[in-house]
């Protein structure tokens, strides 16, 4: 109101009404009906001193006006692809397809069984790791990455 009275343009404040809630969604890769403040404490294990820190990463993040990458979506269709495509991605991985169908799958399953939920940025920085040996599968990553990043 204050703003308003002393006619102020105030379009951080607007924007972040706006926009950080979906901002936050994207950043984490969910999809809830949950405000933001929920979802942040969420993903911090309910550490409300820890979420509150990372609110302000979040909100500086928000400001400079960065993209976020949707990591669940990267590693959900990198593993849809290995599943649904495996002729298209025996051709294009070759001789790695095995292994890297394995190891996403065990990353997947190793993660969900040590944090109760998917940390789909700790899978996306190791199966970019795993994408320093292996140029196609760096490519496929790189592609993904493109389209999901918003």
């Amino acid at each position: 109101m204050a703003y308003w009275f002393n006619e102020i343009d105030n379009t951080v404040d607007k924007d972040f009404n706006d926009n950080f809630t979906d901002f936050v969604y994207k950043y984490y890769g969910v999809i809830s009906n949950a405000n933001w403040k929920d979802v942040i404490l969420e993903q911090n294990f309910g550490n409300e001193k820890t979420a509150l820190n990372t609110f302000f990463e979040l909100f500086d993040l928000f400001i400079a006006n960065v993209k976020p990458t949707d990591t669940k979506k990267i590693v959900t269709a990198l593993f849809d692809k290995l599943i649904f495509e495996q002729d298209e991605m025996r051709n294009k991985l070759g001789n790695e397809f095995s292994f890297i169908l394995k190891d996403t799958v065990e990353l997947l399953k190793e993660n969900a069984t040590t944090t109760f939920k998917y940390d789909y940025d700790t899978i996306l920085e190791r199966l970019n790791e795993n994408a320093e040996q292996i140029p196609e599968l760096k490519t496929m990553l790189i592609e993904l990455e493109k389209q999901y990043t918003s």
